[in-house]
C-alpha cells in the first residue's frame, strides 16, 4: 500500500546551472529545483547568523514594528536580511519560490541517527535506509527530505515502484513490530490532519493585509483632520470585515475537517500472518490488507495481491459505474 493521500511527484529534483557551480564550490546544492505534476518551485538553503539576527531585531524594535512590518510583505529580503545562502547540511531554513513568484520561508529540522531517534527514509524498491543525518521541512501540508543530493516526498519513493516490484516486496507473514514503527517514523498515521489554525494566527495575518495597513493611516489621517465621524464609520467598517472574514474562514476549516476525518476498522496481516483488527489509521505502507467478503471503504492506495475486486472509483475518477479489478502480477 502508499500512505493515504500523499501525492505522487512524477519527475526527479534537479539542479539549475547557477546550482551546479554553487556545488562545484561548496560540495553540496544551495538551490533545488522542484518540478512534478503538482509543484514547480526552486528551494533555496540559508542560514541565520547572529549578527543578522541582532540587527534584524534591533531595527524592529527601534522602528516600532515598521521595519518588521514591511519585510512580512518581502519574504525574500527577510530571509536575506536574517540569513546567508549556505549549503544544504548547514541550513536551518529555505526560501522556497513557486511558478507563481510566491516566496515562502520553511524551518529545516535536523536529526542525527541514535539510539532513540531513528532516522529512515525511502528506496524506490519500497525499502528503508537508516540515514547517519536526517534533514527535513514542511510545505504545503508536505514533508521534504534530503536524500541523496536533492529534497523528495515520503511518497516519491513508492511513485517510482512498479506493482510487481511492490508485490514481492510484501512479506506474506506480514510486517514486523520494528518494521511498522520504522515505517511510522518516516511516513507518520494514515491520515489527513487539518488542524483549526489558532484565532490570533487569523486576526494576525488579517488585520497585517496591505488594505487594512492603509485604512488605519487613512483613519489616522482623518482624526487628526477632525473627519471624526467618518473615521470612526471607516473603522467599524473595518471590524465588521474582518470579523466575518474570520468567521467565515473558521467555518471553512471545521468543515474541511469533518471531511477527512474518517477512518474505521481494518483486518491486516502482521507479524507471523496473525490478522490484526486495528484503525485505518494505523496502516503504514507495506501491510497487507484483507478484503472481507461484504467489502469496505479503502483508507489508502493498494495494489491487488490475489483475487478479484469490484471498486467504486466515482469519487476519484467521476465513473458512477463500478470498476471490476483482477490481479495481473504474472
Amino acid at each position: 500500500m502508499g500512505p493515504g493521500g500523499s501525492r505522487r511527484p512524477r519527475n526527479s529534483q534537479h539542479a539549475t546551472p547557477a546550482t551546479a557551480s554553487a556545488a562545484s564550490r561548496n560540495g553540496t546544492n544551495q538551490q533545488q529545483q522542484q518540478k512534478d505534476h503538482e509543484h514547480d518551485f526552486d528551494i533555496v538553503a540559508y542560514r541565520t547568523t547572529f549578527w543578522r539576527t541582532f540587527f534584524f531585531y534591533a531595527l524592529s524594535f527601534g522602528t516600532c514594528g515598521l521595519f518588521r512590518l514591511f519585510l512580512h510583505w518581502y519574504p525574500k529580503l527577510l530571509i536575506q536580511f536574517r540569513a546567508k545562502l549556505c549549503s544544504v547540511e548547514s541550513a536551518d531554513l529555505v526560501l522556497v519560490v513557486d511558478n507563481h513568484n510566491r516566496h515562502d520561508i520553511c524551518k529545516v529540522y535536523h536529526r542525527n541517527r541514535s539510539g532513540t531517534d531513528h532516522t529512515v527514509v525511502a528506496n524506490t524498491d519500497g525499502t528503508l535506509t537508516e540515514l547517519e543525518d536526517l534533514r527535513w521541512f514542511k510545505y504545503r501540508k508536505l514533508q521534504y527530505t534530503w536524500i541523496d543530493g536533492e529534497w523528495s516526498t515520503p511518497s516519491r519513493a513508492y511513485s517510482h515502484v512498479t506493482p510487481e516490484v511492490l508485490a514481492k516486496s510484501a512479506p506474506p507473514s506480514g510486517l514486523k513490530a520494528d518494521d511498522v514503527a520504522l515505517r511510522r517514523t518516516y511516513f507518520g498515521m494514515n491520515v489527513m490532519p487539518v488542524k483549526l489554525s489558532p484565532f490570533y494566527e487569523l486576526v494576525y495575518k488579517e488585520v497585517l493585509s496591505p488594505f487594512y495597513i492603509f485604512q488605519a493611516v487613512s483613519v489616522t489621517v482623518w482624526y487628526v483632520d477632525d473627519y471624526v465621524w467618518y473615521a470612526a464609520l471607516i473603522i467599524v467598517m473595518s471590524l465588521y470585515s474582518v470579523i466575518m472574514t474570520l468567521r467565515q474562514t473558521r467555518s471553512q476549516q471545521r468543515r474541511l475537517q469533518s471531511m477527512v476525518v474518517e477512518h474505521e476498522e481494518v483486518e491486516v496481516i502482521r507479524e507471523n500472518g496473525r490478522v490484526c483488527t486495528l484503525d485505518s489509521s494505523e496502516i503504514v505502507p507495506g501491510d497487507v490488507l484483507v478484503i472481507p467478503p461484504q467489502g469496505c471503504m479503502m483508507y489508502c492506495d493498494c495494489v491487488l495481491l490475489n483475487g478479484t475486486v469490484i471498486v467504486n472509483e466515482s469519487m476519484l475518477t467521476g465513473e458512477s459505474i463500478p470498476i471490476y479489478k483482477v490481479c495481473d502480477l504474472g
